[in-house]
C-alpha cells in the first residue's frame, strides 16, 4: 500500500518508513507531535523528527478505555485529505485515533 502524502513527508525526514508517536499535544491551536523510527531495545538512539500543525482544529478522537497501550505507540496509518488551503489528519495509533483539521504541518528532524 502506498504511503499518503504525510507519511512520505515524516519517512523522508526520519528516514524509514516505519514510525512510532512518542508525542501528541494539542494546545492552543497548535498540534504538536514527535515521532521517530520504530525502535526495538537494541536501537534506543533513533532519529526524531517533530510536526507541528498551525491552526488546528480536532474533530475527534476515538479512543478504547479498555485497552490501552504503552508510549511509544505504533503507527498504524497517517492518512491526509486536501481540503481547499486546508488539510484533514487522521491518525490510528490502534487502540486510539485521532482526527484534525490544520494548515500543512512544520517538520523539524532532531539529531539523534
Amino acid at each position: 500500500m502506498p504511503l499518503t502524502k504525510i507519511e512520505e513527508a515524516l519517512s523522508s525526514a526520519a528516514g524509514s518508513s516505519a514510525l512510532s508517536l512518542i508525542q501528541f499535544r494539542f494546545v492552543g491551536g497548535l498540534i504538536f507531535l514527535r515521532v521517530r523510527q520504530f525502535a526495538d531495545n537494541r536501537q534506543a538512539s533513533a532519529g526524531v523528527v517533530q510536526a507541528s500543525f498551525s491552526d488546528a482544529v480536532i474533530e475527534s478522537i476515538e479512543e478504547d478505555d479498555q485497552e490501552r497501550d504503552t508510549w511509544p505507540l505504533d503507527i498504524i496509518g497517517f492518512d491526509c485529505y486536501a481540503k481547499g488551503d486546508r488539510w484533514r489528519f487522521v491518525l490510528n495509533c490502534g487502540n486510539v485515533e485521532w482526527s484534525w483539521n490544520s494548515e500543512w504541518p512544520s517538520i523539524v528532524t532532531e539529531p539523534p
